[in-house]
């Protein structure tokens, strides 16, 4: 059973991973050598950035996002975000992650009602997360059948869709706050001591049903299944009763007071990496 904390660390880490292998933009004095391809040199650019002050890409700390209406990233920004997210690989190319976005500044406030109301601004927006395959058959409305199966892959394959999104957001100048726990009402009541109740994401927990359709309720959302064979094709399913909530991410842009290292998320400096055969032996 995998409990919110580990989620949480999980995708910290995808991020993590993810920073070395995904886009990124040329920084001014972190040249690469002319003999690299352009995706080499876009690559040592962005990396030549994070060393030069990793905190640009770290999270940002509640209260430090503009709230100026025109900051927050547009419908075409937030395309190119989301489509760079849908092609991170996920197991059998079954594709369960699915992002909402909210712009409505209330309702954002009300998402993250009791977690830090002065995250969200008017120039932000929130992005739900969700997964397919995690809920439990009983509790998932489109029967699981061959390659379509209930996997907790889902978990960790939405998890690397959420870093790409999040890399994705830095290259364009914007930064994020990523809320793995969300004081949701759960069966009408709101709880927020939910820290490993894991058959919230198993079962019927969050309370989602009116984010999977359209504000002015004209259309309902669906979640188109790919496969990893296209002689088998793919599907479409309903968003509502199949799809599960894992966590929310607000992207914007921080306020003009606001500067890279004092905005962002502040935690003690790890290197959780090792070389188990270095190459100087």
């Amino acid at each position: 059973m995998l409990n919110t904390s580990i989620k949480k660390s999980l995708l910290c880490t995808l991020i993590a991973l993810l920073l070395l292998f995904s886009f990124g933009c040329q920084a001014a004095g972190h040249d690469a050598p002319d003999d690299f391809t352009d995706s080499e040199k876009q690559l040592a650019g962005f990396l030549g950035a994070y060393e030069n002050n990793p905190a640009i890409f770290k999270g940002m700390s509640s209260g430090n996002f503009s709230s100026d209406e025109d900051s927050a990233p547009s419908d075409d920004e937030l395309t190119r975000m989301l489509d760079f997210a849908m092609v991170a690989a996920s197991s059998h190319m079954v594709s369960p992650a699915h992002f909402i976005v909210i712009r409505d500044y209330e309702e954002q406030t009300a998402l993250l009602n009791g977690l830090g109301n002065d995250t969200a601004t008017p120039g932000t927006v929130t992005i739900l997360v969700l997964a397919d395959t995690v809920r439990l058959q009983e509790y998932h409305t489109e029967p699981y059948n061959d390659w379509y199966q209930q996997s907790y892959y889902g978990i960790f394959d939405t998890g690397s869709a959420t870093g790409y999104l999040t890399i994705a957001a830095n290259s364009l100048g914007y930064k994020t706050h990523l809320y793995a726990a969300l004081n949701l009402p759960v069966n009408g009541v709101i709880d927020i001591t939910h820290s490993g109740q894991f058959d919230l994401i198993q079962e019927n927990g969050w309370d989602i049903e009116k984010y999977l359709t359209s504000k002015d309720g004209s259309s309902d959302f669906r979640h188109t299944i790919g496969t990893y064979s296209l002689d088998t094709g793919s599907k479409e399913i309903p968003a509502a009763g199949n799809l599960s909530l894992l966590c929310a991410i607000v992207i914007g842009k921080a306020s003009a007071s606001a500067d890279s290292i004092t905005s962002a998320t502040q935690s003690a400096p790890t290197a959780n990496y090792n070389f188990w055969d270095p190459q100087d032996g």
